[in-house]
């Protein structure tokens, strides 16, 4: 068994061929990639955005928390996140 740190979460891996460690290593950072690309769309596409409070204030709007207070994400980041690991799937690059 392995751990692997991602996106401030530890993961568990059991099992499977390197190979396959592999693969499910570049799917979760693609994902990743994608997630935050959103991210800075979101930024971007935002004009009231100048400086970290304004920043933190649009988050603070838009966001959701996870277990961590201090942590905020946006619901079209995760959406984005996880239809990168469905074209990739469809796409026959993940099982």
């Amino acid at each position: 068994m392995s751990r692997t740190l991602l996106s401030g979460r530890t993961q568990q891996t059991v099992g499977g061929s390197d190979i396959q460690k592999e693969m499910l290593d570049l799917t979760q950072r693609l994902a990743l990639l994608g997630h935050e690309l959103q991210h800075a769309l979101e930024v971007a596409g935002n004009p009231g955005i100048r400086d970290r409070a304004s920043f933190l204030q649009y988050y603070e709007q838009v966001g959701i928390r996870h277990l961590d207070p201090k942590v905020l994400d946006t619901e079209a980041a995760r959406q984005t996140g996880e239809r990168v690991k469905q074209e990739l799937a469809i796409a026959g690059i993940i099982r």
